[in-house]
């Protein structure tokens, strides 16, 4: 194998990495946000998403977008660190005079007066990844420039290797 495809095969390799992370990162988040502020329940993905499925480009909600612009994007290790951040602004999504971090420790929903703990809450839920096989379009966005990009990257190098052949060919000549 060239140096080239294998460079190409690498950056594929690490694109998919990529993208296997961020795409199962999301189904993690509730029980991690019930763990790091000592909630009574696992709250739902609606607090931050439009629907329980959660996934990229699905957050709508005021607690959600306040994460976001507080640094939590796909990876675990970036939602405690904005947790913190918006319990040190004191963070009120919903503007009832108190803070998001103060109403998720009292299992209610920092967006409005839901409680996250009813039974009725408790019942209408399975998780952010209770589904049991991705959806096809899910962060298919991203999958896509990964792979365009290694693509790109690849062919970048083939074309690379062609010059340093044919200048090593052309040097070849003049030498004899």
């Amino acid at each position: 194998m060239s140096i080239s495809r294998r460079l190409a095969a690498y950056g594929v390799a690490a694109a998919l990495m990529v993208y296997g992370q961020t795409s199962h990162a999301h189904s993690t988040f509730p029980t991690l946000i019930q763990s790091d502020l000592n909630m009574p329940c696992t709250p739902s993905c609606t607090i931050c998403h439009k629907d329980n499925l959660g996934g990229f480009g699905t957050v709508t909600e005021p607690f959600g977008k306040a994460m976001q612009a507080d640094g939590l994007f796909f990876v675990e290790a970036s939602l405690s660190p904005a947790l913190d951040k918006l319990e040190q602004a004191g963070t009120d999504s919903d503007g009832d005079g108190i803070g998001d971090i103060v109403e998720l420790r009292a299992g209610q929903d920092p967006n409005g007066s839901l409680d996250l703990c009813s039974q009725a809450a408790l019942a209408a839920r399975y998780g952010c990844g209770a589904h049991i096989a991705p959806s096809p379009n899910k962060d298919s966005g991203a999958l896509l420039a990964a792979l365009l990009t290694s693509l790109v990257l690849g062919a970048g190098l083939h074309r690379s290797a062609l010059r340093a052949r044919a200048r090593a060919a052309r040097m070849e000549r003049h030498i004899r």
